[in-house]
């Protein structure tokens, strides 16, 4: 305790600190708790210094002298037991809870205290602990009786029951006995406005990062969370980059300290958010300074998860040097930043700033290794189910294979991150947003397979072992698009067989193939055929000419070099599966080798500028015509077996002749292909016509393309050449019949739309009347006109394409759209204010996981929404361009037919448009019996698991007291459809239990339920009923034993909700005819049962009677539920 001459009394005294539930502190001391400051933490211990410093004269020496604490001051928390005796029974009996309290040595003279005072906070009460007393014992004394004597109410035994761990803290005191305390305080209480815009301007400038709770899993990073604990403490301000690769746990780290750390400040924050709004000259410098003011004043970290954007503009361009701005303030100790960067974004800013970044202490964060990744991503599952019971969880098989998966199939990223991330992607494209439920499915292999291969274009037969990939079904897959060359088909097929078995090893591409042969063989079809068939896309392939790389400067141009990425690398990063086709590969320049050599021995190559490309997941062709002079088939005639073994041996000798050893080790396949005979050339004419029909300048002036089978003979003859293959039979098409057909439709203009294109032998009659040109050479090409239009027939075209417009435009304003679009409203409106802050804290309004809900929600439902309002469009669009057909005596016939059939579309969008409001449940279990002929029982089910199956749900049927091994229930065992077919094909059953299983399926197969009649299917009409018995798929053991029987045969009364012609075109829901062939009502289900979705909405109730139904297993379900629960 000090007295200095400005007549103000010194001293310290410790005080409470707890932390309450809305984010507010109370303040106390230790000695005194019934004088508390209230409110955030930065204000409190002001507030309290304050309110000591004016106590009142009279109270001032003896508060003071209770306020002088000696050393050894200490808090403990023990357990002792409490309770209500006065209560009765089980109210009475005594319980357990934590009680801290504060212990305050009783000084001596000399040696040790005789005892200790102990502070009770929370009752506000003292008592005397001698030396060696059990203080267990001691408190569990007191509380006997204190309860009782200070009369606690409920409040008080809340408050004693909930009492939060309280922290010590020392506070400054200062008794002034001049006028200048007043003076004092307002200095106090400006520092802690000072402090409240440093907030502010933080704020303006990021956002404050709060430890998330749960705190997310971090595994296997307790020794850097160690390091970056001790860099981070103490006084000295240091500065800190997180330094690895892009989801290797940077941010996880930081977000982990933040939870071990929760009363330090830290804001999040970008290059882009630093300068945001500051346009005027010297503005971003006046806010850059600004920010940094303020986290010094308050002691507050930046973090920056990209520092290296702080270096992105050049100021010799007019960019921003923010690197420069915050230099002095990093340099000189004055704020802590923590920064992210990568070890090429950290030798790119290094070389910008050295002294800024050689400032900053550094932390290399390297991904964890498979067994540590699992480990992690066990954790995140674990934590996954805990928290979001609701949303998909993932099983423990899983997760190995996301993680075999993830070191396999992306490398451009790092563990932990690529796996947990997998892991996520995996989630949200199995979470339905609405789960009527209440818990979430469990994902498998099977889901995550799917899903992976839908993300990257893989095929689920190279992922999974599960599913197999038939060589045969390999080759006739590529020989569909291939003509001839069976021999390198089977090779390319042996290569992929490889990729499959995971023969391949790990650090090669998935194959490197040498495609060998003359010209026009169909070397390049053959790598797209590749692409189709393995990437589900043929443009999934990256081809180079390598007659443009033969210079000294190839390899930079190809692979990159100091000046940016090659055309090759850049290619491969942005599309990692795929093929690689390197064409005419001998004339590339030897630099272009030795690259290669790397290529395809370690399936990676590493620019000048440090990045690295991975060519693992590639499939890599070379292609050559080496070996061509020297190896001439027979014009007309196949080759022989010993005709083809000397061609190839010829083939593979200039190979070894013109290629080094270790690029021809480095292949896993040379594949020759052999010249083009004259009947294999007259099926690549075929095909050729055929996609020359489909070009755009023929389809869109609706010309027709017709094509004699002698004019086809003659392309065929003419276009044979054995030197250059399918490239001479190209040639001749498009100068003999390209050529021509492009000079008469320039000439012909609109009076050629909608003509036709003929192509006959010169030797052929020509065709009478209407020809608008011709020309003749070796084929005669002429162009015919239209058939006469009638401005009736276009009149009719125009009304019934308005009647479809007005149609939509009236489903599109119903009752129910409007509701969804509301929705989307409401929950913009939510998502909007989601950020908002409360009571000044950064908590938001909505937790994370709901806010994920809502975006997810308002993307189905605007994807709903967009998909009708665009084929309203379409359809508008359609109306006017027959206004003009008609106006300009143009054939309209095909606006018509694409206008039914976008008409189809919507109607089919617009049943999940209707029904999106509606709750989802996982599938649908009906039960189907017919009073008169059991055939109609085999047409709906059949006509049922082709629905499903079409869209991508599970079906099965189970027929009554069917046996089989291991089913003991009396409704058999599931048949798919193929099975279910062949069964009903051979033994007609009276009643069949159906379930289907996957989103929607309930509210389209609960549709189904009722009575339907068919014409046509068994002489007189013959009925079936359809009970919706649950709306879901799965059943317990207890469920399956209280599924109904086969019903008696019920009396069809009454109108059917579907009467469908079998033989016709005609169906029939609820009255109204539809024009939906009973061959097409599995494709277009939605579009049928829109029909009753709309009858239904007009009536009252009626929407809900449509799902309404009989539930026989709601007291097995109950039932089950009350084990689960616990209860008797």
């Amino acid at each position: 305790m000090t007295k200095p001459s400005d007549s103000k009394l010194r001293f310290q005294t410790l005080a409470l600190r707890r932390e309450l539930a809305s984010d507010n502190n109370e303040l106390s001391p230790v000695i005194a708790p019934q004088i508390t400051s209230y409110g955030p933490e930065d204000r409190t211990a002001i507030e309290l210094a304050l309110a000591l410093s004016e106590l009142p004269d009279e109270a001032r020496p003896t508060t003071v002298a209770r306020l002088l604490l000696p050393d050894g001051v200490r808090l403990e928390t023990i357990e002792v037991e409490v309770g209500r005796p006065e209560l009765p029974g089980r109210l009475g009996r005594k319980f357990t809870i934590a009680l801290t309290v504060a212990l305050v040595p009783e000084p001596k003279p000399e040696g040790p205290p005789a005892g200790h005072w102990v502070f009770i906070p929370v009752l506000q009460h003292a008592c005397f602990l001698a030396r060696n007393e059990d203080l267990t014992k001691r408190i569990s004394a007191e509380l006997a009786v204190l309860p009782a004597a200070l009369a606690l109410d409920l409040d008080g035994w809340r408050r004693l029951i909930t009492w939060a761990k309280p922290s010590l803290e020392p506070i400054d005191v200062e008794l002034a006995t001049t006028p200048l305390a007043e003076a004092h305080g307002r200095k106090a209480l400006a520092e802690v406005e000072r402090k409240r815009q440093a907030i502010s301007t933080l704020d303006g400038a990021g956002r404050r990062v709060i430890p998330p709770d749960p705190a997310p899993p971090l595994v296997g990073r307790d020794e850097l969370l160690g390091e970056l604990t001790r860099l981070l403490d103490g006084r000295s301000r240091r500065s800190v980059l997180l330094v690895g690769e892009e989801a290797a746990g940077k941010s996880a780290l930081v977000t982990a300290w933040s939870v071990a750390h929760p009363q330090r400040m830290i804001w999040a924050t970008s290059a882009s958010e630093l300068v945001a709004g500051a346009s005027g000259l010297g503005e971003w410098q006046a806010r850059v300074a600004a920010v940094l003011a303020a986290a010094e004043t308050l002691d507050a970290i930046l973090y920056f998860d990209d520092f290296g954007a702080l270096f992105a503009d050049r100021p010799a361009e007019g960019g921003i040097e923010l690197g420069a701005a915050m230099r002095r303030h990093i340099v000189d100790g004055r704020v802590r930043v923590i920064g992210e960067l990568t070890a090429v974004a950290l030798d790119r800013a290094e070389r910008r700033d050295v002294s800024l970044i050689g400032s900053m202490l550094r932390v290399s964060v390297i991904p964890t290794d498979p067994a540590t990744t699992v480990d992690a991503c066990q954790a995140w599952a674990r934590q996954w189910a805990k928290t979001q019971p609701q949303r998909p969880q993932i099983s423990a098989e899983t997760v190995p294979l996301a993680v075999e998966l993830a070191k396999r199939y992306l490398p451009y990223r790092a563990f932990p991150g690529k796996a947990v991330r997998l892991l996520e992607e995996l989630r949200v494209a199995h979470d339905p947003g609405r789960d009527a439920t209440g818990a979430g499915p469990v994902l498998g292999p099977s889901e995550l397979y799917a899903a992976f291969s839908w993300s990257t274009g893989i095929p689920v037969a190279l992922l999974s072992d599960a599913q197999a990939l038939a060589q045969a079904d390999v080759i006739a897959e590529l020989r569909r698009r291939m003509i001839g060359q069976d021999a390198a088909v089977r090779r390319v097929a042996d290569a992929i067989a490889v990729a499959k078995a995971r023969l391949q090893p790990a650090d090669k591409p998935l194959a490197s193939l040498l495609f060998v042969g003359p010209t026009g063989t169909g070397k390049t079809e053959l790598a797209r055929s590749v692409a189709a068939y393995l990437f589900n896309a043929p443009d999934k392939m990256v081809r180079l000419d390598m007659s443009e790389y033969t210079d000294p400067w190839a390899a930079e141009r190809l692979f990159g070099g100091d000046g940016g990425e090659g055309r090759l690398t850049s290619a491969v990063r942005s599309q990692p599966f795929g093929v690689v086709l390197l064409d005419e590969i001998e004339k590339a320049h030897p630099s272009v080798f030795d690259l290669l050599l790397q290529v395809l021995g370690e399936a990676r190559l590493t620019d000048a500028r440090g990045r690295t490309t991975y060519f693992h997941n590639s499939i890599i062709v070379l292609t050559s015509n080496l070996g061509t002079r020297s190896a001439r088939g027979k014009l007309g005639l196949s080759p022989s077996q010993d005709e083809e073994a000397r061609e190839e041996r010829r083939y593979r000798d200039a190979v070894l002749a013109a290629f080094r050893p270790e690029l021809i080790n480095r292949l896993d396949q040379i594949v020759v292909f052999h010249p083009l005979t004259p009947a294999e050339i007259a099926k690549v004419a075929d095909i050729a016509v055929a996609r020359l029909a489909e070009r755009r300048g023929f389809t869109q002036a609706g010309v027709l393309l017709d094509v004699s089978p002698r004019a086809l003979e003659v392309i065929a003859e003419r276009g044979f050449s054995a030197e250059l293959g399918a490239r001479a039979l190209r040639r001749y098409i498009d100068g003999s019949l390209l050529a021509p057909a492009a000079r008469m439709l320039a000439k012909a203009g609109v009076e050629g739309h909608g003509g036709t294109l003929t192509v006959r032998a010169p030797d052929e009659p020509p065709r009478a009347g209407g020809r608008l040109g011709e020309e003749t050479g070796t084929l005669t090409v002429a162009l015919w006109r239209r058939g006469s239009v009638t401005g009736r027939k276009l009149v009719r075209s125009a009304l019934a394409l308005g009647g479809l417009r007005r149609e939509t435009d009236r489903e599109l304003a119903h009752h129910v759209v409007v509701a969804v679009r509301d929705k989307l409203g409401e929950i913009q409106a939510t998502l909007a204010t989601a950020a908002r802050k409360q009571d000044g804290s950064e908590r938001t309004v909505l937790p994370g996981h709901e806010i994920s809900r809502l975006s997810r929600e308002h993307a189905r439902l605007t994807s709903l929404v967009d998909t009708c309002v665009a084929a309203q469009g379409e359809l508008r669009t359609a109306e006017e361009l027959c206004l003009e057909a008609l106006a300009r005596d143009i054939d309209a016939v095909d606006l018509i037919d694409g206008a039914i059939a976008q008409r189809q579309r919507f109607r089919r969008d617009l049943f999940w448009l209707l029904t999106a409001l509606r709750p989802v449940r996982p599938g649908a279990t009906v039960l189907v019996h017919s009073p008169d002929a059991r055939v109609a029982v085999s047409t709906w089910v059949k006509m049922v698991l082709a629905a499903a199956e079409a869209r991508g749900w599970r079906g099965s049927a189970h027929f009554w007291n069917e046996q089989a091994p291991g089913w003991r229930w009396h409704w058999g065992p599931p048949h798919d459809r193929a099975s279910a077919e062949k069964r009903l094909g051979a033994h007609a059953e009276p009643s069949a239990l159906v379930r289907i299983s996957g989103t929607g399926a309930d509210l389209l197969i609960g549709l189904e339920q009722g009575l339907h009649r068919f014409q046509g299917l068994a002489g007189e009409a013959c009925h079936v009923w359809v009970d919706l018995l649950e709306a879901r798929s799965e059943l317990q053991d207890p469920e399956w034993n209280a599924l109904p029987s086969p019903p008696t045969p019920r009396t069809p009364r009454g109108t059917p909700m579907r009467e469908v012609h079998v033989n016709g075109e005609r169906t029939l829901i609820d009255g109204e005819d539809l024009d939906i062939a009973w061959s097409e009502l599995s494709a277009r289900l939605e579009e049928a049962a829109v029909t009753r979705l709309l009858a239904a909405h007009g009536v009252k109730d009626g929407i809900d009677l449509l799902w309404n139904w009989e539930r026989p297993l709601q007291a097995v379900e109950a039932m089950l539920k009350a084990q689960k629960e616990g209860k008797p």
